[in-house]
């Protein structure tokens, strides 16, 4: 897991190299700014500060491509996202799109301790007794019983 911090707008920027590295094998600036929704010469200018901090391989004209170290920051970036998400649809009973949006804001907040704990409680959630959850499942029809 990388230890180094970057803003959550180049964190966004590298997610994005590895979402499309993950389709197609390639994360050209054109499709980066597609998937950002910027323009390329803000892209290109990202894919900069990514290489200086050894996230990204990345010259003009060429594909980026994720580092050692850019990998192992996307996949704990995109297991946060994950994983708040799941949290907000299974116990906040919020829906899938509002969950993705948030969770995408949540990701680059929330440091990895307190993602941890999160990871811990939605374990015990999963493996405990259905009987021990009860408090669940009254905080879901309270949930539905307030927003009628």
């Amino acid at each position: 897991m990388s230890k180094k911090k970057i803003s959550g707008k180049l964190e966004d920027y590298l997610e994005a190299v590895w979402v499309l590295q993950e389709r197609g094998g390639h994360a050209h600036v054109q499709d980066i700014a597609d998937a950002v929704g910027v323009h390329k010469s803000t892209v290109s200018s990202a894919l900069h500060s990514l290489a200086d901090e050894n996230m990204v391989n990345y010259e003009p004209y060429r594909a980026a491509t994720l580092t050692d170290e850019g990998l192992a920051k996307a996949t704990e970036i995109d297991r946060k996202h994950r994983l708040f998400r799941k949290f907000m649809t299974t116990v906040l009973m919020v829906d899938l799109k509002t969950a993705d949006e948030n969770a995408c804001r949540m990701e680059h907040a929330m440091d990895t301790h307190v993602a941890r704990r999160l990871a811990d409680f939605m374990d015990f959630v999963e493996q405990a007794d259905p009987a021990s959850l009860k408090w669940l499942e009254d905080f879901k029809e309270f949930v539905v019983d307030n927003n009628k």
